[in-house]
């Protein structure tokens, strides 16, 4: 039996919700419900006490309810099972990735099994109809594909000499021009578009030797700042999705942290300055993020 493929192209956790796997099982997801919708908000709204009209609470965009379903064919009731297995060990209980594809625009959800069933419902000889309940935490989806980055230096300028010179001679009088040998600058800037409608988290990375490394974003006029020195082959990270701040990728930076404002990367150009105390050639900031997507 071939079933009719919509182009519809799902995986969660490496699980292919389309084709054919190795035991001989052909899954085909045919929706993904809450996907495509908009996130919904924390609104809530009552009567003027003294007045016309309604007041309201300050809302925020809230997580979704992403549902995959769709119909799986088998050889067989082995090789269902032993599919059926993959299947269920591929949803996750913690922060797990769905990707969906649809006529080449791909989106990904950070997703955990939601509180519902799996569901698997037989529909005739080795056919069965699934229905997989997840939860997005975040309002969002992201780009599947690799994160934007970038990498810059300390803001440095080396090099630019200029040599003023007298030429004399027929044709020539009173000519003055120089040579110059051009500098050499660092801007100490990353410079990041994010192309969706979205704000994404940022991790930054400031790599040693440097002392008291600052990161200023823009637009939103965000610092974070270490009163700290890191040597040569130590790092920090900044995690604005957990908030964390860790050295060297795992202690966290107690008592380290002199300014902690937190800045995604906004929909359109975006801009981090990496300064610090004192000039170190070998210090080094890398920015990265997914473009996010209401």
């Amino acid at each position: 039996m071939i079933m009719l493929d919509g182009g519809l192209r799902v995986e969660l956790n490496g699980f292919r919700f389309y084709g054919v796997d190795d035991t001989g099982c052909e899954w085909l997801a045919n929706s993904v419900d809450g996907g495509w919708n908009g996130a919904g908000t924390s609104h809530e709204h009552s009567s003027r006490v003294w007045g016309d009209g309604w007041v309201s609470n300050a809302s925020h965009r809230q997580g979704r309810n992403l549902t995959v379903s769709g119909s799986v064919w088998a050889p067989d009731q082995q090789a269902l099972d032993a599919s059926r297995q993959r299947m269920l060990g591929s949803v996750p209980m913690d922060d797990g990735e769905l990707t969906v594809e649809l006529d080449g625009v791909s989106r990904l959800w950070r997703v955990k099994q939601d509180s519902g069933e799996v569901l698997l419902s037989r529909r005739g000889l080795h056919i069965w109809d699934f229905s997989v309940p997840l939860v997005s935490l975040s309002s969002y989806a992201f780009d599947p594909g690799d994160p934007l980055s970038g990498v810059t230096g300390l803001a440095a300028t080396s090099g630019g000499m200029r040599f003023p010179a007298a030429f004399t001679g027929p044709g020539a009088s009173g000519l003055v021009s120089s040579w110059c040998f051009s500098e050499a600058t660092v801007s100490g800037d990353v410079n990041l578009t994010n192309p969706g409608g979205a704000p994404s988290p940022v991790t930054l990375r400031v790599d040693g030797p440097v002392d008291g490394p600052r990161v200023e974003h823009q637009p939103s006029g965000s610092v974070l700042e270490l009163g700290l020195s890191l040597g040569s082959g130590h790092y920090v990270v900044f995690d604005s999705q957990s908030r964390q701040v860790l050295i060297d990728g795992r202690d966290p930076a107690r008592g380290a942290v002199l300014r902690r404002g937190w800045s995604d990367a906004l929909p359109g150009a975006n801009t981090w300055s990496f300064t610090a105390k004192g000039s170190s050639p070998g210090a080094r900031l890398t920015v990265s993020f997914r473009p996010a997507y209401l």
